[in-house]
């Protein structure tokens, strides 16, 4: 399959190169990416459905049933336990499972056996394995098991091996005369091994703990933790070189020789890793490097690494030496060496043996005599922080502030540090090492820290190395550095930074004690989880704001038993601290008061499951949605004589969106509440029974709060069980539920606010509960519990006969966060007051409407306000992450299709569609959207790519280096990726996808740039180009159909982005197979004025052109040409300006091209429309 690959690709490049550039590029991308996919059609895919040892769906049965180069995925989480023997692979296979947290197969009984055997026969085999643990395989030498004391977790024999992103831990391969080796995985002569972000730990064999490769082995980006073995506690190598590189070895351990790493006879490279803490009884703590027989040679070199905390008698960094007439030779080059609790840093043992320095070294003892190298530091300390998280897919050693290793190096490998940072970073004030470059010692390049008073958080990653530099600050420590600096603070987020920072439970939650104001990119596009595991921020001091986030799966808990109360799931803000939140999201956040075990004592109470307020506090623009609070249990009573008699009352749930404090203040304007649950806990029995704790859903209020324009919702109130007594008299009552509003005092102001279809136990009284003060325009579904609602306006319903909320759903209906839109009958339309609010929820106009009610101003009551033009979800596919009232991101850029006008699919099918184009930042990013359409249930299985480093072989010299990749449906990003060979979970994509990518024939040739495979329903869609780093350059978005059998289509495709003069053209590229289409082209520039983009081009031409670049059809100004044909489609542009055109193409690689007239530079769409 590669080699089929390789051919392709060679010889579209002849091609490519023979044409004139608007010509070739087209028909490199596309051609090539035909011929790649006709080269792997035969390959087969099989699911596996069971998480049997045997039989139909099961792995086994899907190895043996596979044909060669197939592909085996998995629609089962779990555990696959073997207890009939080892998985033997003997053709090209490609197992992709979901992550090895979701997938472990495992020995499943005492029999001696592997996991998995690679059995390549006289022809070698390629294998791919990703994404699950492999775990407790016992093999036994002479056991008469096949190849037995090799291999515990994986052997493999005459096969090309590529293992990513799995986890491999706790085999072992035995033997009694020290003939085993590979606890985890033995890679034989004659085959090749490579690992890429895998984790190995508590294996165990004879030589290699985790890993023993006798020929070619690559070892990147892995944590190899708690191996031992009797040599090589964590790799053995031998006989082939071994290259390492970006990988931590740590707590590895070696009854005689090398804790880390032995090489014997070997070439062994080690680059940009971190040894801490690795053992051995003998020799080489870290590693061990050995030239055996009068031919044996042992190579290493270690570059850019840091060797700390190692230990052995005879060197406790690295042990060099020669036995039996071999020679042995170790180089370093810019690596730190720091003493661990026995042996000197490094030994040199024998004849035809030598330690040298290039260089850059630094040890805290005299390392041996061996660093006299330009630059070379000995005697002196590292100043080393200690092992953790410091970004990257390792766990690293930083410098201190003040390291002598800092800027004092040079770079002796590639452009990164072990992490994937930048190297080197020269900080200006320290003076650079002679003839050094700026870099740091050590596998850890530091960054120049950020000096505010903007902090700028650059990663998700949720880790704290105690500094916040240019290169890696996450949002930890930007807050922490934003406490501790003088003056105003502010934290942004970097441009293009998208996805979820999940908080690291050891970490804590994010505390910010002094004034700051955080700016979010916007709640569709970045959110803040506490991992359901603490809450997300407390507030404790100052003045601060945060705005354009979405803050979720908070929990504030405490421990059973306990009874003590708890606050704020999601947000804490204290007695000294003022708050002002505005366009967020807060969603999934959890309150739960603690039980108690104390006889009859009472449950503990849950304060604000979204939000606990006890300071000053003001909501905009925000919508809390699905956060819940519960109260805790209370406990029986003893029944001792003379003890309480009583059972404990249950705790109450006070506000599962917010709870408002005695003396705090609350403002909230157009925000919305819906599906927030609250229980009450269940009392205990007694004599007499406990009281149930009573339960608020919505707003809990019991300080000072005023409400304008809110929409309360959908919350939902259950309050806790009554206790039982000794007879039917003495029971307890159950709590109250209210969903809506609760005012615990008179303080409460609401106005111009939707309390209605709210839901508790007790339903009346389920809108809203309590006194309140009321300035009028509210409308209460039902308010029989509550007073005060009497001002001009106001409608009130009672539980009978309650006002009905008519709402639509929570859904995206514009602007940065999701609302409820009023029905066409709601009494809220026209019978409100704005109360000062010039917009909506949404940022739409607040006044639009005629005045209904008697002084009110024509707004609608609550959050949504009704348009004129009434501004619907728009039913084309919004590209840019960042939100906005309008729809400007929309890739087909005008409203005029209507549902009716949707095209419907022909005979004929769309292979493949790709766009060229000059890739920015927004707004001027690639974006290209397209349409599936099919029956109900059907799905399109779509690669999208993002490419750039490969466009440098067709003469394009400012490709994009590192291009990434995001897919949106509507305003939500559904996947995303960055270097395709890294697979990022979550939406779509719930696995590893990089062997399924790889087994495509599809797979990108460069490891920078992006790629998603996804199933993807009936519904609009964005695929999203942007250079990483804020970095730009000409890229190239693609789709490839790889499922031609579904009943789906691609039926539409629109891609906007900054067209230039020259070869700044816009370019949409697509493949038509099976028979001819009809498709209706559009160039779009002035018409996007109205949807917000300024730079739009004010003119447009348009060329159809087939795969020889001929033009088929070409278009300026649409009503000029084909006027009647377009408008009868319903598809005809708004602008008299743009172009469009209609022809009927038979099969066929086709280039849609958009150019500004005259040579104008602006935002430009190209859509191509797949008609009957």
């Amino acid at each position: 399959m590669a080699n089929r690959s390789m051919k392709t690709s060679n010889s579209t490049h002849a091609v490519c190169n023979s044409r004139p550039f608007h010509r070739r590029f087209f028909f490199c991308s596309v051609l090539g990416s035909v011929l790649l996919f006709v080269a792997t059609a035969g390959a087969t895919t099989r699911t596996v459905t069971s998480l049997g040892d045997s039989g139909a769906g099961t792995l086994r049965d899907a190895i043996a049933a596979s044909n060669d180069g197939g592909l085996i995925n998995f629609s089962v989480t779990g555990v696959i336990s073997l207890t009939s023997g080892a998985l033997i692979i003997s053709k090209n296979l490609t197992i992709a499972g979901p992550g090895p947290t979701q997938l472990e197969v495992t020995r499943g009984n005492s029999n001696n056996f592997r996991i998995f055997q690679i059995a390549g026969g006289q022809t070698t085999i390629t294998v791919f394995i990703s994404g699950i643990s492999v775990t407790n395989g016992h093999t036994v030498f002479s056991s008469g098991e096949a190849a037995g004391g090799f291999g515990g977790g994986i052997l493999n024999t005459n096969a090309t091996l590529t293992l990513s992103n799995c986890i491999i831990n706790n085999n072992t391969a035995v033997s009694s005369n020290s003939g085993s080796s590979g606890g985890g995985i033995s890679s034989f002569s004659g085959s090749t091994l490579t690992v890429d972000g895998c984790t190995f730990s508590g294996n165990n064999a004879n030589s290699g703990g985790a890993i023993a490769s006798l020929k070619s082995l690559v070892l990147k980006n892995s944590t190899l933790s708690g191996n031992s073995a009797t040599s090589g506690g964590g790799i053995e190598t031998g006989g082939g070189p071994a290259a390492v590189s970006n990988c931590t070895f740590v707590n590895n351990t070696a009854t005689s020789q090398g804790g880390g790493a032995s090489n014997f006879n070997g070439t062994l490279t080690v680059s940009n890793c971190t040894f801490d803490h690795n053992t051995s009884n003998s020799s080489g703590g870290a590693i061990h490097n050995e030239g055996q027989g009068n031919n044996g040679v042992g190579n290493a070199t270690a570059n850019n690494c840091t060797l700390s905390g190692n230990a052995a008698p005879s060197g406790g960094a690295i042990y060099n030496t020669g036995t039996s007439g071999g020679n042995a030779f170790v180089q370093l080059g810019n690596t730190i060496l720091q003493t661990g609790s026995s042996g000197a840093n490094l030994v040199n043992n024998g004849s035809g043996t030598s330690i040298t320095s290039q260089g850059y070294n630094l040890s805290d003892d005299d390392g041996g005599g061996f660093l006299t190298g330009t630059g070379d530091q000995p005697s002196t300390n590292p100043q080393l922080g200690p092992l953790q998280d410091n970004g990257g897919p390792t766990l690293t050693r930083a410098l201190l502030t003040g390291s002598p290793a800092q800027d004092k190096g040079k770079n002796f490998d590639g452009p990164t540090d072990q992490r994937g940072f930048s190297r080197p970073v020269d900080i200006a004030s320290i003076p650079n090492a002679n003839g050094g470059d700026g870099s740091d010692i050590g596998a850890v390049e530091m960054d120049t820290l950020q000096t505010g008073p903007t902090f700028v958080v650059t990663t998700t990653a949720d880790h704290d190395d105690g500094s916040c530099s240019v290169g890696d600050c996450t949002l930890r420590e930007a807050i922490n550095v934003s406490n501790s600096a003088s003056g105003v603070n502010s934290i942004a987020f970097m441009s293009g930074l998208t996805g979820t920072i999940t908080l690291q439970s050891t970490l804590g939650t994010l505390t910010i004690t002094d004034s700051v104001t955080i700016t979010g990119p916007g709640a569709r596009t970045l959110g803040v989880s506490g991992n359901n595991a603490r809450r997300v921020f407390t507030f404790s001091n100052g003045s601060s704001a945060i705005s354009g986030l979405t803050i979720r799966d908070g929990s504030s808990t405490d421990a059973a038993g306990s009874g003590r109360n708890t606050a704020g799931g999601g947000i804490l803000n204290a007695q000294n601290a003022s708050l002002t939140i505005t366009e967020c999201t807060l969603t999934s956040n959890l309150v739960q008061g603690a039980s108690n075990a104390t006889a009859s004592g009472a449950g503990g109470i849950g304060y604000g499951g979204a939000i606990s307020n006890s300071g000053t506090m003001t909501i905009t623009n925000s919508t809390l949605v699905s956060n819940s609070a519960l109260g805790g249990m209370g406990a029986d009573s003893s029944g001792a004589m003379g003890g309480n008699v009583h059972g404990g009352d249950g705790g109450a749930a006070f506000g599962a969106a917010i709870f408002n404090d005695t003396n705090a203040v609350l403002t909230i304007n157009d925000s919305t509440f819906v599906s927030n649950t609250a229980v009450g806990g269940a009392a205990a029995n007694g004599q007499f029974g406990g009281n149930g704790g009573s339960a608020t859903a919505g707003i809990y209020n019991s300080g000072t709060m005023t409400v304008t324009a809110g929409t309360l919702t959908g919350n939902g109130a259950t309050g806790g069980a009554a206790g039982k007594g000794n007879n039917n008299f003495n029971g307890g009552s159950v709590g109250a539920g209210r969903g809506g509003l609760t005012s615990a005092n008179n303080t409460s102001v609401v106005r111009d606010t939707i309390s209605a279809g709210n839901l508790g136990n007790n339903s009346v009284g389920s809108d809203a509960s309590g006194v309140f003060s009321s300035q009028g325009y509210n409308l209460i579904g039902a308010g029989d519990a509550s007073s005060g609602f009497t001002s001009t306006g106001d409608q009130v319903g009672t539980s009978v006969a309650p006002v009905p909320a008519q709402l639509g759903p929570l859904q995206n209906n514009g602007g940065n966060t999701d609302t409820c839109a009023l029905s066409s009958n709601s009494r809220a339309i026209d019978n409100g007051r704005a109360f000062g609010l010039a917009t909506d929820q949404r940022g739409l106009n607040r006044i639009v409407g005629a005045a209904n009610a008697p002084g009110g101003d024509g707004s609608d009551i609550g959050a949504f306000e009704v348009q004129t033009a009434g501004p619907t979800p728009t039913p084309t596919p919004t590209p840019t992450p960042t939100p906005t009232a309008t729809p400007t991101a929309t890739p087909t850029a005008t409203a005029t299709p209507t549902p009716t006008a949707t095209p419907t699919p022909t005979p004929g099918l769309v292979a493949n569609v790709s766009t060229r184009l000059p890739v920015g930042q927004d707004p001027n990013a690639l974006f290209q959207g397209f349409i599936v359409q099919g029956p109900a249930g059907s799905t399109k299985k779509i690669l999208v790519r993002a490419i750039g480093p490969f466009l440098q072989g067709f003469g394009i010299t400012d490709f994009l280096a590192d291009p990434t990749l995001d897919i949106f449906q509507g305003n939500n990003k559904v996947a995303s990726n960055d270097n395709w060979k890294t697979t990022q979970v979550g939406g779509l994509i719930t696995g590893d996808q990089f062997a399924e990518i790889n087994a495509s024939g599809l797979a990108p040739t460069n490891d920078a740039e992006s790629a998603i495979i996804a199933n993807l329903a009936p519904g609009q869609y964005t695929a999203v180009v942007r250079g990483s780093g804020n970095t730009v350059g000409t890229g190239l978005v693609d789709a490839f159909d790889i499922s031609a059998a579904s009943p789906a289509r691609l039926v539409n495709v629109g891609t906007r982005g900054l067209v230039q003069p020259g070869d700044g053209l816009l370019t949409a590229g697509f493949i038509v197979q099976n028979g001819s289409v009809r498709v209706v082209i559009r160039a779009v520039g002035p018409s996007l004025v109205a949807f917000g983009i300024t730079n739009a081009l004010p003119d447009t031409t348009l060329q159809l052109r087939d795969v020889n670049g001929a033009i088929v059809r070409e278009n300026d100004d649409w009503m000029t040409d084909q006027q009647a044909e377009l408008e009868a489609t319903g598809l005809q542009p708004t602008n008299s300006k743009e172009a469009a055109l209609i022809a009927t193409i038979p099969p066929g690689a086709y280039t849609a091209q958009v150019r500004g007239k005259p040579e104008a530079t602006g935002i430009g769409v190209v859509e191509v429309y797949f008609v009957q």
